[in-house]
């Protein structure tokens, strides 16, 4: 296996994680600062991804284990995208809910031409 290939062990992921995943990035190489990076900076795809992961999961149509910032302390802030989780599983129906069928989430389940794949509208 290579180094993407370990993250399709996981049954869930963070948003972070997620969005990372989404835009072609392994997340054991950034996951940790990509935030504190300039946007500029960051992977072609992480910000857009991230944005849709996060709005899906505020407006509950994408299914998530929510983890606040300052929970720990008895505080009610914003959601910790770092902590919350996604169930691999919701994701990637959530992902072929808005058109996506290829990337990561579906490199192992599209092999051979488009039409085969059973996520393709004219399987």
């Amino acid at each position: 296996m290579e180094g993407l290939d370990y993250w399709r062990l996981c049954d869930y992921l963070s948003v972070i994680q997620a969005a990372l995943l989404i835009a072609g990035e392994n997340p054991a190489n950034c996951q940790e600062y990509v935030e504190n990076w300039d946007p500029h900076n960051r992977p072609d795809g992480y910000e857009a991804a991230k944005s849709a992961l996060q709005n899906a999961v505020k407006n509950e149509k994408l299914a998530a284990n929510g983890v606040f910032a300052g929970e720990e302390h008895g505080f009610d802030y914003e959601l910790d995208w770092h902590r919350t989780t996604v169930a691999v599983e919701d994701l990637r129906d959530w992902l072929k809910s808005r058109g996506v069928t290829r990337g990561f989430f579906f490199e192992s389940l599209a092999s051979g031409p488009e039409y085969l794949n059973p996520f393709h509208n004219r399987y």
